[in-house]
C-alpha cells in the first residue's frame, strides 16, 4: 500500500474513534405482555434492519425471555424462529405431549389430566405450590436455547442485562444481574397465580409486571444515555379483563406501579407501543403468534422516520 493512502486511511480512522467513543449507550427495553411479546420480536427485527445497535437490555416478564436471548447472542431473526417453532401449550402448562390424549395418567406419583400435571411433580428447589403451574418444561427449554449460563453474571453476556421481578416474601422489586441466565427469565415471567414463584436464595419470585412493567430506570441505572422502549400495554373494553387481573394481584400485594409506569413513558428517547387490541397474554396459538410479529414489524415500519432521527441522534 501506498504511504500516503495509509496515512490518509490512518488519519480517517483517527478522526473516526473519538465519535465512537463517545457515543451514549442505547439500551433497549422491553415490557411484559405475555405471548405479545411476539410484537417486541417484529420491532426488532425493523431496528436491526435500520442499523440501530443495542448495548443494554432490559426486560419484564416476556420481555425478560425476548430480551435476555437477545443478550445473548440471538439476532431478531433468529427470535422470531424461536417463537414460532414451539408449541406453547405444552411448554406453559408443563404438559407431557405423550401423554396429551390421555384423560388421566400417573406415572412417578404425577397424576395428569390429558397430560397436564396436577400434582406430585416437585423438583428439588421447587417453591410450595402458589400457582398452577411449576413451569418445568418452559425452563428447560430457555435451558436449551442458553447454554453454559447456569451461574454467571449477566454483565458478561454479548449484551449486559438485567430481568426484573418481585419477590413476594419482601415485596420488594428485584432486578436479577447474575446467577442462572434461564432462571432469571422464567422468574421473571411467573404470572402470579398461574405460574408457581421460582426460588432464588430465599427469596420468592414471580412476574416483574408486578411492579415494573416498562423498566426504563434499570437501564438508566446501568448507564443507558438513550432508552428504546417496547410497551405492550394497550387500551380498550377488550383488555379490561387483563387490567382487571393486575389490579386485583397488585392489590393483593399492596403495591401500585402507575407511578413508576407514569415515569418511564417520559424518559423515552425511542417508543414503540404495538397495536395489539384483541390479543392477550394467552394468545399463543401458532396462527396468533404470527399475526403479532407482523403487527410489530408494520408498526415499526410505520415509525421509520422516527427510527432513522433516532439514529441520526447518536452521530452513525
Amino acid at each position: 500500500m501506498p504511504r500516503k493512502l495509509f496515512l490518509i486511511i490512518l488519519l480517517a480512522i483517527t478522526l473516526l474513534l473519538p465519535a465512537a467513543a463517545q457515543r451514549g449507550k442505547v439500551a433497549l427495553v422491553l415490557g411484559g405482555g405475555g405471548a405479545k411479546g411476539a410484537a417486541e420480536v417484529g420491532v426488532m427485527k425493523v431496528l436491526e434492519e435500520e442499523g440501530i445497535d443495542v448495548d443494554i437490555v432490559v426486560g419484564t416478564s416476556i420481555g425478560a425471555l425476548v430480551g435476555g436471548l437477545y443478550a445473548y447472542g440471538y439476532d431478531a431473526q433468529q427470535l422470531d424462529s424461536v417463537f414460532r417453532a414451539p408449541n406453547w401449550m405444552d411448554l406453559l402448562t408443563d404438559r407431557d405431549p405423550q401423554q396429551a390424549s390421555q384423560p388421566l395418567s400417573v406415572e412417578d406419583g404425577a397424576v395428569r389430566i390429558f397430560g397436564i400435571p396436577l400434582w406430585g411433580t416437585r423438583r428439588e428447589g421447587d417453591s410450595p405450590r402458589l400457582g398452577l403451574v411449576r413451569g418445568h418444561n418452559v425452563l428447560d427449554f430457555l435451558a436449551h436455547l442458553v447454554p453454559g449460563c447456569d451461574s454467571i453474571a449477566f454483565d458478561s453476556l454479548k449484551r449486559p442485562y438485567r430481568a426484573v421481578a418481585f419477590d413476594i416474601r419482601t415485596r420488594t422489586e428485584v432486578d436479577l444481574a447474575s446467577g442462572s441466565l434461564p432462571v432469571a427469565m422464567r422468574a421473571s415471567m411467573s404470572l402470579p397465580l398461574f405460574f408457581t414463584p421460582v426460588s432464588v436464595g430465599a427469596m420468592q419470585l414471580i412476574d416483574g409486571g408486578v411492579v415494573n412493567n416498562l423498566p426504563v430506570d434499570v437501564a438508566r441505572a446501568m448507564g443507558a444515555q438513550y432508552v428504546i422502549a417496547i410497551d405492550l400495554a394497550q387500551s380498550g373494553a377488550d383488555l379490561e379483563r387483563e387490567e382487571t387481573f393486575w389490579q386485583t394481584v397488585r392489590s393483593r400485594l399492596g403495591m401500585d406501579d402507575r407511578a413508576k409506569y407514569t415515569a418511564a413513558r417520559a424518559d423515552i428517547d425511542l417508543y414503540f407501543n404495538p397495536p395489539l387490541a384483541g390479543y392477550g397474554v394467552e394468545s399463543f396459538s401458532h396462527r396468533a403468534v404470527d399475526e403479532m410479529i407482523a403487527i410489530g414489524e408494520r408498526h415499526a415500519r410505520k415509525n421509520l422516520q422516527q427510527i432513522r432521527a433516532f439514529k441520526q441522534r447518536l452521530g452513525e
